[in-house]
């Protein structure tokens, strides 16, 4: 039997590598242990014109929510006897190649925001490596046919740390991960 499900939000895996966070073709390109990243590009020479460029990228979180970044992962177990695995875990994060004549204060504050956002998608993650051993200990305890109920509970565990997270965090606004947030020059 093949147990399987997904879920979406936001690692002992560390932080984000921070020497991976130099700007590398005029873009951040970050490291997040335990993660495949892939990004959506957005284009802009304002903070307005970045703003509007990630609404319209329409990224949605769990709830339906937009969101500026988001983590998807996948877990599954080949049986009630075998070891769950994270089959993946996907952070989507917007990318901005800035033009060569951007001003050098939005393209810092563009730098410390996607920091930001980065770290808090890698709570996200941590929190799904963090999750797997008590999946195996749900797995194993007790009897076989009722195998997949006690994995789904262990998963809806792990949404619910998630939903809490976000929630202490207002995703991620008190981590400082909000474009809003960054005044006007």
């Amino acid at each position: 039997m093949v147990i399987a499900l997904l879920a979406c939000t936001a690692g002992s895996l560390g932080t984000v590598n921070e020497r991976a966070m130099a700007v590398a073709g005029q873009a951040i390109e970050p490291i997040i242990p335990g993660a495949t990243l892939q990004f959506y590009e957005i284009e802009g020479s304002s903070r307005q014109e970045l703003l509007s460029a990630m609404d319209r990228a329409e990224i949605t979180d769990y709830s339906g929510d937009f969101v500026y970044a988001k983590t998807n992962w996948y877990v599954s177990a080949d049986g009630p006897t075998a070891d769950p695995k994270i089959d993946y875990i996907t952070v989507t994060l917007p990318r901005w190649r800035h033009p060569e004549d951007a001003e050098d204060h939005l393209v810092e504050a563009w730098r410390k925001f996607v920091t930001r956002l980065i770290q808090h998608e890698a709570n996200h993650v941590r929190l799904v490596h963090e999750a797997l051993p008590d999946i195996e200990q749900a797995l194993r305890n007790g009897p076989t046919a009722s195998a997949r109920w006690r994995f789904e509970s262990a998963l809806e565990e792990l949404r619910q740390r998630e939903r809490d997270y976000d929630s202490a965090a207002s995703h991620g606004e008190t981590e400082g991960a909000v474009w809003d947030s960054v005044p006007n020059r």
